[in-house]
């Protein structure tokens, strides 16, 4: 919050404790495990907490202003911080090392680790997304999109593909050792705001301000369902971990909505939402509120 402090929510209520030591709070992310919190602040450094004690395990040197962005590995051993500049940074603070990822000539807007933490993909507005060797802070790949923005990107959950999106209407699926590119997920009619893989990697999923979700064959960019409904745009969709729904979020009140993806048959939730699923919970998803204004699609 703008006081400085952290605060650890119990799911019961309440909150457990309080994270000092910021002058004020831009970025917050917890690892995969929940284990540890990155938390980003206007004073420069980022800070790694353990959230079992709430004791500071690392302080993650930057300049000043520096954590607007954090994004840790699953196993919370790294992070990469993105400064007021959109200069990333990857620290390997268990290990020791930190290394610059300053290759993109425009700010990076979003990063993503592998799921083994050996690389990471860093998406630019220079039209570019980038995939970097943890270990030695080299760039292995340079995937350029065909838009001039690439705003998101993500790999696949056995870390051999990657898929982008940015500001042309369109996703693409890569191979993350060659810089391949496999498919084009070309048939949204405006932006493209998320994307996700299914947990066996066969589909990936599509939200869109043009007020629809899409899920794709991965291999071969070909649509297998449009899923209609929102009437404002679809900020965000993830599959749950069976791969058999599909949990979206709208700008408007009355999303996200859960849809089988197999029928398109779908349920309203009550609630403004970025969403996630719930790992080994098919049933499940995280929904934490988020409001954009673009415009939506009416064609």
């Amino acid at each position: 919050g703008s006081d400085g402090r952290v605060r650890l929510w119990g799911l019961a209520g309440g909150p457990v404790r309080y994270l000092t030591g910021h002058s004020g709070k831009d970025a917050v992310s917890f690892s995969a495990d929940g284990a540890w919190l990155m938390t980003g602040g206007l004073d420069g450094p980022a800070r790694v907490w353990d959230t079992a004690s709430g004791v500071l395990r690392a302080t993650l040197p930057g300049p000043a202003g520096a954590a607007r962005g954090v994004y840790p590995s699953a196993d919370g051993q790294q992070s990469v911080t993105v400064d007021k500049d959109g200069v990333a940074r990857l620290h390997r603070w268990a290990q020791g090392g930190s290394y610059s990822l300053d290759l993109h000539t425009l700010p990076v807007v979003d990063v993503a680790f592998s799921p083994d933490g050996s690389r990471l993909v860093t998406a630019a507005v220079d039209g570019t997304a980038r995939l970097w060797d943890t270990q030695s802070g080299a760039c292995l790949r340079t995937l350029k999109g065909p838009g001039s923005v690439v705003s998101l990107a993500t790999f696949s959950p056995d870390g051999t593909r990657v898929v982008t999106a940015g500001d042309d209407r369109c996703a693409v699926v890569w191979d993350a050792a060659s810089g391949r590119r496999v498919a084009a997920l070309d048939g949204h009619c405006r932006d493209v705001q998320s994307a996700a893989f299914s947990a066996d990697g066969r589909l990936v999923v599509t939200a869109s301000t043009d007020r629809t979700a899409r899920v794709w064959d991965a291999r071969s960019g070909q649509v297998v369902q449009v899923l209609r409904g929102h009437s404002e745009q679809v900020l965000n969709a993830a599959f749950s971990p069976d791969g058999t729904r599909v949990v979206t979020a709208s700008q408007a009140v009355a999303a996200p909505t859960i849809t089988r993806a197999a029928s398109n048959t779908r349920r309203a939730l009550r609630h403004l939402a970025k969403v996630a699923a719930v790992p080994g919970r098919a049933n499940l998803a995280v929904i934490a509120g988020i409001r954009r204004n673009r415009p939506a699609c009416r064609g």
